[in-house]
């Protein structure tokens, strides 16, 4: 990403070798996002509405059991650097609850509640990407209804056969994730052009300087 940049401005080889030799690679992004995700440098104090007993010992369980402290400290980073998040609920093969924050090139999400246009009411989850269309693999779901297609739009059969699961139910009846919007006015916010620049123009100009001084 450096090098692209410095080389709209730099034609000749030898001098674009120079600058990436005294390359700044400063990552500024994540140094900004790990100082804005402050909410879970403390573990929060979790207890039963009824305060009952078993029902603490139940939730010591689930917070040791899914690492919870810091599946929400890393979903509070994704939050601020995408302004969104999806977070997966899921069993795994031995009948243990987990969950798990979705990168944000691994799903997309689509709302069609004119009165809640911020909430997903289909989520798409990318199993497999690919250039062809018909080589991608993506998990569709939504309340009612769970399949596996194509980048054709096009039903996977044997794939859900494999899952038996032919019928394409979702056996959850709602959907599996937890999805944290910045927007209340759309489920797709709007992403931060401005850090990203800053995050490029920074090094160049430190490596400008570096090459300067040299």
């Amino acid at each position: 990403i450096i090098y692209k940049a410095l080389k709209k401005e730099f034609k000749r080889p030898e001098t674009l070798n120079e600058l990436m030799s005294r390359l700044v690679p400063l990552n500024f992004v994540k140094k900004i996002i790990d100082k804005q995700a402050q909410v879970y440098l403390e573990e929060p104090l979790r207890e039963s509405r009824e305060g009952d007993e078993g029902d603490e010992e139940l939730i010591q369980v689930f917070e040791e059991g899914l690492n919870l402290n810091w599946k929400m400290k890393e979903a509070n980073r994704m939050f601020k650097l995408f302004k969104r998040n999806l977070m997966e609920l899921f069993v795994d093969d031995e009948g243990m609850p987990g969950v798990r924050n979705l990168p944000r090139h691994t799903y997309e999400v689509f709302s069609y509640s004119p009165k809640r246009p911020e909430r997903p009411d289909v989520v798409a989850k990318i199993i497999k990407d690919a250039e062809l269309k018909e080589e991608q693999v993506i998990a569709v779901y939504s309340s009612e209804s769970f399949y596996i297609m194509d980048g054709n739009g096009e039903v996977i059969p044997e794939r859900m056969l494999a899952l038996g699961n032919g019928a394409g139910v979702n056996p959850f009846g709602t959907l599996p994730f937890v999805y944290t919007n910045e927007s209340s006015n759309e489920i797709a916010p709007m992403p931060d052009d401005d850090l990203i620049k800053v995050a490029i123009a920074v090094p160049v100009l430190v490596t400008d300087l570096m090459f300067s001084a040299k």
